[in-house]
């Protein structure tokens, strides 16, 4: 480029990347569009947890629908219910769970109603709204990636993020009623709109925009209330530091606000079944389960000898829980709480490392053998699984199981995204790379919290969040490379 470039000539490379980003939006929607919306359709089936969100969003089950015929493949059409908050599925009300995903499903139900031919709600109305979100999230992210990454860079970023999260191990939970497309569509919303906010030259907007779209990935499933701290830190680092002194001191009151009312809302958030199967499990599941003494560690959290019987039986699932036992929850839940399971790993730290490690052998799971992903009406058998775009998911099964490469490549990127803000070249850079740093930390406090909260052996599905900023990290790492390569990141004043 000339050393003194005409308007025309620097704004040359804006338009280039724009077109990039518009290409790459259109494949994946292309991709995601065929597996959500073109028959046999993919989605998630429902292992029972569809009722939490159907009552909170004014639906419910078809009438005639049982437990086996849910099992037998996920459940396409629903019907409206009013009033709301009625629960058709038989079960108490107490287990109904209200997250930000309900947000999705109601405004899903404003799309169903223009493309429902039958009038019931069609499962592919959340597909939509799911599929609109993520790609919202993937254009902010694709458009300020433009801006800060050389071409060639950029052009790696796009084509590896869309081989990626198109696969049908992220792909076919738009077509779901769970928390995972939730968490999913709002950290790729929070990954964008933070960008943003690092390359604006009025980023006042975007970190308002930014604390709203942290509040629904945070409330998104009751694991995620752990990422308050990170999100909240770096809404802080976002806010212009020419801010009056005022608006800065509101902000920090805010920041303060939401760490120490986080535990708190982690208490309350889950409904009551849903936090005493967390207890439960993280007990019976992760630390008695692996325990080399059972009835010691019984003694230790002052529970009766017989409870042993209950190690390694689900709540949910397992004839034998005690779910509906009054005696046990009366002696098991007024003793034992996340609290008392914390303070019991403190006390014995190598318990707590050989649960992580154990936890580590089950991380990198993107599909899972009891999900299945056709309704039952589409002719395959029961738990099919779709084998069209999951070249990635594939792949995921070959990393290395273990607690160490998990450490060491959270740690490494941590690493790495610091250095890159402390030796960037434009403010718009470091903070950038700070906003990238939310994905260790995403990745770290949903390992933690699943594996205290939940016990390894139950914690797949539970791990998908952190299996998408896992990815995310990934699919950053050769785009850093070749950004290194050619030149590092560029000024968004003179866009590559």
């Amino acid at each position: 480029m000339p050393a003194n470039p005409t308007a025309a000539q620097t704004a040359e490379p804006a338009r280039r990347a724009l077109r990039r980003t518009r290409i790459a939006l259109a494949i994946a929607a292309a991709i995601y569009g065929y597996q959500l919306f073109v028959p046999p359709i993919v989605g998630m089936t429902d292992t029972g947890d569809f009722h939490r969100s159907l009552a909170p969003a004014g639906l419910a089950y078809p009438r005639g629908l049982d437990a086996d015929a849910r099992r037998a493949g996920f459940t396409r059409h629903f019907e409206l219910v009013e009033p709301r908050y009625v629960n058709r599925t038989g079960r108490e009300l107490d287990d109904i769970y209200v997250a930000s995903e309900v947000l999705l499903l109601h405004l899903a139900r404003h799309v169903n109603a223009v493309i429902s031919k039958r009038g019931s709600f069609d499962i592919v109305a959340a597909g939509l709204v799911h599929l609109g979100v993520m790609l919202a999230g993937l254009a902010l992210v694709f458009s300020a990636a433009g801006r800060l990454l050389p071409p060639r860079a950029h052009l790696l970023l796009l084509a590896l993020a869309v081989f990626a999260f198109t696969d049908v191990g992220y792909a076919a939970w738009f077509n779901s009623l769970y928390g995972e497309p939730g968490s999913l569509v709002f950290l790729c919303l929070c990954l964008g709109v933070g960008l943003q906010a690092a390359i604006a030259a009025r980023p006042g907007p975007w970190v308002a925009a930014w604390f709203l779209c942290a509040a629904l990935l945070a409330t998104a499933k009751a694991q995620n209330i752990g990422l308050v701290v990170p999100l909240a830190l770096l809404g802080w680092r976002l806010a212009p530091r020419s801010t009056p002194r005022v608006g800065r001191a509101a902000l920090a009151l805010v920041v303060a606000a939401l760490l120490a009312l986080a535990p708190l809302v982690y208490s309350v958030t889950p409904p009551r079944n849903l936090r005493k199967s967390g207890i439960y499990q993280t007990v019976f599941n992760g630390l008695l389960y692996s325990s080399p003494d059972p009835l010691a560690d019984l003694a230790a959290l002052d529970l009766p000898v017989e409870h042993a019987r209950y190690v390694g039986v689900d709540y949910w699932a397992d004839p034998r829980s005690p779910r509906l036992d009054p005696q046990f929850d009366a002696t098991f839940f007024s003793r034992v709480g996340l609290g008392t399971v914390a303070v019991f790993y403190l006390n014995h730290p190598d318990r707590l490392i050989a649960m992580l490690r154990t936890g580590g052998t089950r991380a990198f799971f993107l599909r899972y053998e009891y999900i299945g992903n056709f309704e039952a009406g589409a002719g395959m058998p029961p738990l099919a699984q779709s084998r069209a775009f999951a070249i990635w998911s594939d792949a995921h099964r070959h990393l290395p199981a273990d607690l160490l490469f998990l450490t060491a490549v959270l740690a490494l990127a941590a690493w790495r995204m610091a250095r890159a803000a402390r030796g960037a070249a434009t403010p718009e850079a470091r903070r950038a790379a700070e906003v990238l740093l939310l994905l260790p930390a995403v990745a770290a406090v949903q390992f933690a919290t699943v594996m205290i909260g939940e016990g390894p052996w139950t914690a797949n599905r539970q791990l998908f969040l952190m299996n998408a900023a896992f990815d995310a990290i990934l699919v950053l790492a050769p785009v850093a490379l070749a950004a290194r390569i050619s030149r590092g990141f560029a000024s968004p004043a003179t866009p590559a």
